[in-house]
Order: C-alpha cells, then sequence, then structure tokens
C-alpha cells in the first residue's frame, strides 16, 4: 500500500512538474529557431542556458519517475529478442522530422546487420528516441548526428554510438 502511493504521488509530482517546463522549453526552443524574430546574441547565450538547464529538469524528472516505474514494473517488465537494426530505424525515424526542421543531417551506420539481443524494446527504443533526440536538439543548423550500430551477434551484445558536431555538454555538469 506503500509503495502504490508513493508511486500514485510521484506520477502527480511528475505531472505537475512536467506541464509548466513543457512549456518553458517550447517556448524557449521557438525564441531559438527564431519565431519571434531577431534576438540579440547575448539573449542567444541566455536562452541556451535556460534549455540547456530545462532539458536538466525534464531529465531529473523523469528519471524520478522512470525509476518508481520500474520498481513497480520489475515483474512485468518483458524482454525479448530484439531486432537492433529495426530498433534504431524505427528511433531514428521518430527524431528525423526534428532533424529536418532544424537542418541537421541523421545519419545511420549499422556495422552489423541483423543483430539480435535479449531487451525489453519498449523501454530501449524510448531511451535511443530520448538520445538522438537531445543530439539532434543541441546540434546547430548544418550540423551532423550520427548513430553508429555494432556489436556481436554470438554474444548478444548490441553498442549503439551517437555522436554529434553539437556543443557538447559543458565541463562543470559532465
Amino acid at each position: 500500500e506503500i509503495d502504490r502511493q508513493q508511486t500514485d504521488l510521484l506520477v502527480t509530482v511528475n505531472h505537475e512538474f512536467r506541464t509548466p517546463l513543457t512549456s518553458i522549453n517550447g517556448h524557449v526552443e521557438l525564441l531559438l529557431d527564431g519565431t519571434a524574430g531577431e534576438l540579440p546574441p547575448s539573449a542567444f547565450d541566455m536562452l541556451r542556458t535556460i534549455e540547456r538547464n530545462g532539458v536538466k529538469l525534464q531529465s531529473l524528472i523523469d528519471a524520478t519517475f522512470t525509476a518508481s516505474r520500474l520498481t513497480e514494473m520489475e515483474d512485468e517488465r518483458q524482454r525479448s529478442p530484439v531486432g537492433v537494426t529495426d530498433l534504431v530505424a524505427r528511433a531514428v525515424s521518430t527524431v528525423e522530422p526534428r532533424a529536418v526542421s532544424r537542418e541537421v543531417a541523421l545519419t545511420v551506420e549499422y556495422g552489423a546487420a541483423d543483430l539480435q539481443i535479449l531487451a525489453d524494446g519498449t523501454q530501449l527504443e524510448r531511451a535511443l528516441e530520448n538520445l538522438i533526440d537531445n543530439a539532434v536538439k543541441f546540434t546547430e543548423p548544418g550540423g551532423q548526428v550520427t548513430v553508429a550500430v555494432s556489436g556481436s551477434a554470438a554474444e548478444g551484445e548490441a553498442i549503439v554510438c551517437i555522436a554529434d558536431s553539437g556543443m557538447g555538454i559543458p565541463a562543470d555538469d559532465l
């Protein structure tokens, strides 16, 4: 009962934080994209700081919620054979419209074909979408995001590397 109440509280708090934060992040993105007109260069630096910290706060909120859900779902988690090529292709296709609108080249390199791993495909796809989306979001127009897949079918292991030409993570935040 206590676990259920804790989960219910986290769901409520998550929703209450997420709603205004989504609005803040959306408006910052519109400002950075020039929707509100031309801004002075100093405003871009401030908006990028707001954007970076908004993303960080969103990640903390998501992590808190995910941790509570994972505890709750421990027995429900479904691990099954997952085709990594298809999984990566779906994640990339979900993020591709943002890449196109931001004029960021998004490419995929498959070093391992037909690679299968045992995993929770839904959760893994969500994680890949988030990582690829962040790479696109923090890459300047004209930049590049590359998703490279490698691994060993014999060992049931996959490595997905997401690289971008974006600003990177500030040393203080590493």
